[in-house]
């Protein structure tokens, strides 16, 4: 359960406090951390409840599809662990996998291929209520098995809106969630504009090779297509940079050749090559109960996308960002 609890130490770095001041704080408000491993722990409703005494302001629903027509960038890496970090800081999360290898369902150890998936819901042989499953008390999960592999012929048949494929059904639940995370399949088919369109951002991965350039571009252009078709309003997009190794001179070009082209579609932080970020998912276990540049890094991204800022100090809670 530790990996779904947000340790002490992680609290006291993010406000940028000592963690001895903090723990007399926790029990001024009465709000006693758990011991875990040796080590202090704070539920997500504590860490919300903490936080927002000091008056931070919890960000507005936002939904996030995770997309990119090449393969292997770390999409359901990126939304694996950026969904746990904003849990444990006491967001509400939905994941939505929507990719027939069900990845992202794996990830959070879900095998069953008894349990209804999205086309269940767009078939109406389930709601999208029934669908959805608890991972921990913030963090909830839309699975998926092998019966979404048939998703895409199904929301091309029937004269169905592709455009609110997902938004439609999505639009019954959302409002009990802080942050609504998408994973996709590499697919030009229908289900990545159905989940672009029900998305305020799309985040884009990119690995630092020619091969991810061009699927990045094309996406990009893919995006702007859905948006012209579907919507009366463009798609904002963030790019990811992952798998970023320092020692090799060709990161570095691509990475600065990316930020050039895209100043203002890159996030301002990176995720940086790492054997813990395949050792957590094969094992099962979480990046953030341990020290590592894997939980550096999602702790970056995970802020700098939530943006959980003070009311009335918008500056004092940024995060470091590595791209100037």
């Amino acid at each position: 359960m530790d990996d779904f609890m947000l340790g002490t130490h992680d609290l006291a770095q993010f406000l940028k406090q000592d963690r001895k001041s903090l723990h007399l704080e926790l029990k001024e408000k009465n709000i006693n951390p758990v011991i875990s491993g040796g080590r202090l722990y704070l539920y997500p409703k504590d860490v919300r409840r903490y936080l927002t005494s000091c008056d931070y302001h919890y960000p507005e629903r936002q939904i996030v599809s995770v997309q990119m027509l090449k393969g292997g960038v770390g999409k359901t890496t990126a939304v694996v662990n950026i969904a746990i970090r904003a849990s444990q800081f006491g967001l509400k999360v939905l994941c939505i996998d929507l990719d027939q290898q069900a990845n992202l369902s794996l990830a959070f150890n879900q095998k069953s291929e008894e349990r209804a998936v999205w086309v269940d819901v767009v078939e109406d042989k389930a709601t999208v209520a029934e669908t959805v499953m608890a991972i921990s008390p913030t963090l909830h999960l839309i699975p998926s098995n092998l019966n979404n592999s048939v998703l895409d012929k199904t929301l091309t048949t029937g004269g169905r809106n592709i455009g609110k494929a997902v938004s439609k059904y999505l639009n019954q639940i959302k409002d009990q969630y802080d942050l609504i995370l998408i994973d996709t399949g590499p697919s030009l088919g229908a289900v990545n504009p159905a989940a672009a369109c029900a998305a305020d951002l799309v985040l884009l991965p990119i690995n630092p090779d020619k091969f991810s350039m061009s699927g990045l571009k094309k996406t990009m252009e893919e995006l702007e297509f859905v948006a012209s078709e579907f919507l009366e309003r463009t798609i904002p997009v963030k790019i990811l940079f992952s798998r970023f190794d320092g020692r090799e001179s060709s990161a570095h070009q691509l990475l600065q050749q990316c930020y050039q082209e895209f100043t203002e579609q890159m996030m301002h932080n990176y995720i940086r090559t790492s054997s813990e970020l395949k050792n957590s998912i094969m094992q099962g276990r979480s990046i953030f109960n341990r020290r590592s540049t894997a939980k550096e890094d999602f702790d970056l991204v995970t802020h700098e996308l939530i943006a959980l800022n003070q009311r009335h100090d918008h500056q004092s809670a940024q995060i470091e960002t590595r791209i100037d």
